[in-house]
């Protein structure tokens, strides 16, 4: 899910039978409609809006582009069909960024970058590390700062056209699922904990840079928060959410601190899951997650200490 302003927010995913289906709002999330998806577009996993009405949502084999905040949707020109995009991100009106893995032609996968610089209608293949097996999320602040991260972190400060490997300081990378730069300097990611299957009680993992890249660092997050996966910041705060321990309601964090220290929020019980975040101010955030009918987001305009919660099914 993105929001392009507090009040026009797009989310995407997969319906049970593997299609892609969106969904926008122009209100805040108050009321939500069914964008047309073509039908044989896969299950798509992540959106990106750089203005309003012009929007890219990637997936399984999948890269479509909106012009209307997601009422419609059309096929972009591909040069790796057979790849599953996980993330995209635009860090200008022209210039976009998407990531994701191929299948090897004999073992494993490979990561894959794409750019373009009209807007997404055309993409080519950056030059990345080819020992990288997949990119699972991406964040930029500018086309001159962009982050990749899977099982390893990459930046770039070339709009995505080439990219360097970053080690991250006693981090490991590989469950980062979600990237989000809060200035021109700093960049943090956060993600499941490897362990949290076994000790639910374990922190969630959450890497950043406060130097434009130049070197990485792995922080701690709040105990019991081994399932976030998903964060949003903007200027002077960051937001993190995910799925609380096994029966426990799902996270909801804050720092205003550079992720120094975090303040912990449980979200409403009625939220089943948590999937997607995305906020537009210092205190407003759309959450997407499940409650008892299905499919729901959830929207706060006070930084989460209440919740407004509106199916979508």
């Amino acid at each position: 899910m993105f929001c392009a302003s507090a009040a026009s927010c797009v989310a995407v995913g997969v319906r049970s039978h593997g299609a892609a289906v969106s969904y926008s709002t122009s209100d805040s999330g108050a009321h939500w409609t069914r964008g047309s998806v073509p039908a044989h577009a896969s299950g798509l996993t992540s959106v990106y809006c750089f203005v309003e009405a012009s929007c890219i949502a990637t997936g399984s084999h999948t890269i479509l582009t909106s012009k209307d905040a997601g009422a419609t949707w059309s096929v972009a020109s591909d040069p790796a069909p057979g790849a599953d995009i996980s993330s995209v991100v635009c860090p200008s009106s022209t210039v976009c960024i998407a990531a994701g893995l191929y299948p090897r032609a004999t073992t494993g996968t490979a990561g894959i970058i794409l750019t373009s610089g009209d807007a997404g209608t055309t993409w080519h293949v950056a030059k990345i590390p080819v020992w990288v097996s997949g990119i699972t999320s991406l964040g930029c602040s500018s086309t001159s700062f962009c982050v990749a991260a899977g099982d390893v972190v990459l930046v770039s400060y070339d709009a995505g056209a080439t990219w360097q490997a970053r080690s991250v300081k006693d981090g490991i990378v590989g469950s980062v699922s979600s990237l989000s730069c809060a200035s021109s300097l700093a960049c943090f990611g956060v993600g499941a904990n490897p362990i949290g299957t076994q000790k639910p009680s374990a922190a969630g993992l959450l890497i950043s840079t406060t130097d434009q890249g130049a070197s990485f660092q792995d922080l701690s997050l709040p105990a019991g928060t081994s399932r976030v996966s998903a964060i949003s910041c903007v200027p002077g705060v960051c937001y993190a959410a995910g799925l609380g321990a096994k029966g426990a309601p799902g996270v909801f964090l804050e720092t205003s601190n550079d992720g120094a220290s975090w303040s912990l929020k449980p979200l409403p019980s009625a939220l089943s899951a948590v999937t997607a975040l995305s906020c537009k101010t210092s205190t407003a955030c759309v959450l997407v997650g499940d409650d008892a009918s299905g499919p729901a987001t959830a929207s706060t305009s006070d930084s989460g200490a209440t919740w407004t919660i509106t199916s979508i099914a």
